[in-house]
C-alpha cells in the first residue's frame, strides 16, 4: 500500500481527477465528500497528507483545518488547501487556519504532484535539536538599494555580537546585498531555486554561502534577467529559508521593493519586517501600503516596522512601529564594505548600533540595555 493521502472535496469530478493523478504516482487515496467526513477519516485512517477544498457544505475547509490542528494525532498533518478561492485575503485566511500550502484550482497535474511531494518531503525531514533561527526581512518602498544597504549593515552589526549571521538576497535576478560586498555570484540563490525541493538540503544551502573577512555569511543572487523567472519558485524559496534558519541564529533577507510570488510566500514567515521609506510623503505612503499588503499575506502587523531615511516630521503609523535612521548620511561613500567594518568607531557605526539594538531586544536576542 502506498502513502495515504486524504482528499476532501464535495465535487465528485474533482475527487476522481485528483485521486487518479495521485494514484498514478503510487499514493493510496482516502476520499471524503464533506468536511465532517474528512475530519472522521483523518482520525480513523491516519493519512500522511490531506488535500482539502475550502467550499464544502456542513463544515468548510478552514474549519476542517482548524479541527485537525486541534487534534493531537493530526496536529502536524501536512495540509494543502486546494480551492478556487484566489485572493490574497483568502490565502491569508487559509494559512491562518493552519494550512501548510495553498493551491488554486485549476492547476496543472505536475504542480499538484510537486506540491504534494514537497509537503511529504518536509514532513519526513529528521528533527533537529538545534532551535531554528530568526529572520528579519528588509524592504524598501521605492529604491531597492536602500533595502540592500540596510540588510547588509544590520547583519554586520548583529555579527559583532552573534555568530554566525547570514545576509541573503531573496529576489533572483536583482542586485542585492551580496553585490555591496563585491560578491559576484554564479550559483547562490539561483542554483538553489532551480533544484527540486527535496534536494534543497542544509548541506547544499551551506555550500552556496560566501564568508567575508569579518565572518559574515552571504547568500548571493546573480544579476541576470534570466534569473527573474525564478521569482515564482515559491516552494523552493520557502525550503531555502527553512534551511537558512538552521544555519544561523539570525538571517537578514534583502527583499527588495515588490511582493513577487517568492516574497509573498516568505512574508508570513518573517519574525520582523523593516520597510524603508525614502521620504515622508510619497515614500512613506507607499511603505504603509506595502505594510498593508504584507498584512494581507499573513504578516502580523506587530512584526512590521516603518523605517524613515530621516526622522519623521509627522507620524503615519503607531509610533511604536516607527523607527528612524539617517540613511542619507550613512550612504555617503562608495566603499561597499559595511560601515561597522570600514569605520567601526565612526558616528555612522554608532548610529547603526543604536538602530539595531532595539530590534535585537524585540527578537529576544539582547537585553534592553546595550
Amino acid at each position: 500500500m502506498g502513502t495515504k493521502i486524504l482528499i476532501a472535496d464535495d465535487d465528485l469530478e474533482t475527487l476522481k481527477l485528483v485521486g487518479l493523478i495521485l494514484e498514478r504516482q503510487g499514493f493510496t487515496i482516502i476520499a471524503a465528500n464533506n468536511g465532517r467526513q474528512a475530519v472522521a477519516k483523518a482520525a480513523s485512517e491516519r493519512p500522511a497528507l490531506a488535500i482539502i477544498d475550502i467550499m464544502m457544505p456542513d463544515l468548510d475547509g478552514l474549519d476542517v483545518t482548524r479541527r485537525l490542528r486541534q487534534d493531537v494525532d493530526n496536529a502536524a498533518l501536512p495540509i494543502l488547501l486546494f480551492t478556487a478561492k484566489a485572493t490574497a485575503e483568502e490565502r491569508a485566511a487559509g494559512y491562518a487556519a493552519g494550512a501548510d500550502d495553498y493551491l488554486v484550482k485549476p492547476t496543472h497535474p505536475r504542480e499538484l504532484v510537486a506540491r504534494v511531494q514537497a509537503l511529504l518531503a518536509r514532513a519526513v525531514e529528521p528533527t533537529d535539536a538545534t532551535p531554528a533561527g530568526l529572520v528579519i526581512g528588509v524592504f524598501a518602498s521605492r529604491l531597492p538599494l536602500l533595502a540592500s544597504w540596510l540588510a547588509l549593515n544590520t547583519a554586520a552589526v548583529v555579527r559583532e555580537r552573534i555568530a554566525p549571521v547570514i545576509v541573503a538576497d531573496a529576489v533572483p535576478g536583482a542586485i542585492g546585498a551580496s553585490a555591496l560586498l563585491g560578491l559576484s555570484t554564479r550559483g547562490g540563490l539561483g542554483a538553489l531555486l532551480r533544484r527540486p525541493v527535496p534536494e534543497i538540503t542544509r548541506e547544499e544551502v551551506q555550500a552556496e554561502l560566501y564568508e567575508d573577512a569579518t565572518g559574515l555569511l552571504a547568500l548571493g543572487s546573480a544579476n541576470s534577467p534570466r534569473e527573474a523567472e525564478l521569482k515564482a519558485h515559491t516552494l523552493q524559496a520557502e525550503a531555502v529559508l527553512s534551511q537558512l534558519r538552521h544555519l544561523a541564529p539570525l538571517t537578514v533577507l534583502d527583499l527588495g521593493t515588490d511582493c513577487d510570488p517568492n516574497v509573498a510566500r516568505l512574508a508570513p514567515r518573517l519574525d520582523l519586517a523593516l520597510i524603508v521609506a525614502e521620504d515622508r510623503r510619497a515614500g512613506a505612503a507607499r511603505a504603509v501600503g506595502l505594510i498593508e499588503a504584507l498584512g494581507e499575506l499573513g504578516l502580523d502587523s506587530a512584526r512590521a516596522h516603518l523605517v524613515y531615511v530621516l526622522p519623521p516630521f509627522e507620524p503615519v503609523m503607531d509610533p511604536a512601529h516607527e523607527l528612524s535612521l539617517d540613511l542619507a548620511a550613512l550612504l555617503a561613500g562608495s566603499d561597499p564594505e559595511p560601515v561597522v567594518s570600514r569605520q567601526p568607531t565612526s558616528a555612522a557605526a554608532h548610529q547603526l548600533r543604536n538602530f539595531v539594538q532595539p530590534l535585537l531586544v524585540r527578537l529576544g536576542l539582547a537585553d534592553s540595555a546595550p
